[in-house]
Formats: structure tokens, C-alpha cells, sequence
């Protein structure tokens, strides 16, 4: 006596599997196409610049990076719009809870 491991499947019942892999192969891809909260980041801080006409450092082909990365100036920068961003949303949220009167916007 052979203990066989085939499992035999109907058209319909292997059509849905079909569907269920394929499903979460493109939910796979999806995320790992996902933007980091990082990147979002440096989205934002690349849009301020444009929309203030700001520049940092030695300009290198219309960017700030050197080697993929940022100069120094360009990282010291950076941290103030961050830190200046979070004090900001950080005001607005105690405005919407009724805190202060008022709130505040990058400029």
C-alpha cells in the first residue's frame, strides 16, 4: 500500500487559487513599491526649495546631492525645515484641539 500526495483539483477550484496568487503577488509588489516615510521626507523638502527658490551649497547638474548624497550644508539646512516642520504641525494639532487660536505654515 502507497500512500499517494496528488491532490486533484477542479478547473474552477485551480482557477481560484490562480486568482488568490496572482492577487497577492501584485499586493507583494505593491508594497514593496511603497514610499518610506523617509522618502515622503525628502520629497517635501525638495518641493520647499523649488517653491522658495532656495539652493545650498555647491550646485552640482541642478542638485544638491554629491555621490547620492547631500553636502553638509545641505544636511544642516535639512534639520531646521525638519525640526521647524514639527513644531509646526506639532502648534496645529493643539490648534485643531483647541489650544491656540491660530496656526502656523512653513514659510
Amino acid at each position: 500500500w502507497q500512500q499517494s500526495n496528488h491532490i486533484l483539483l477542479t478547473n474552477k477550484q485551480f482557477q481560484a487559487i490562480m486568482k488568490c496568487l496572482v492577487l497577492l503577488c501584485l499586493v507583494g509588489l505593491k508594497t514593496a513599491q511603497s514610499v518610506s516615510p523617509f522618502e515622503l521626507v525628502l520629497e517635501e523638502w525638495e518641493t520647499w526649495k523649488l517653491q522658495h527658490n532656495k539652493t545650498y551649497g555647491n550646485v552640482i547638474e541642478g542638485s544638491n546631492l554629491v555621490d547620492g548624497r547631500y553636502n553638509q550644508e545641505e544636511k544642516f539646512r535639512m534639520k531646521i525645515w525638519i525640526e521647524n516642520k514639527a513644531k509646526i504641525e506639532k502648534h496645529n494639532r493643539k490648534t485643531l484641539k483647541g489650544h491656540h487660536s491660530y496656526h502656523l505654515a512653513m514659510n
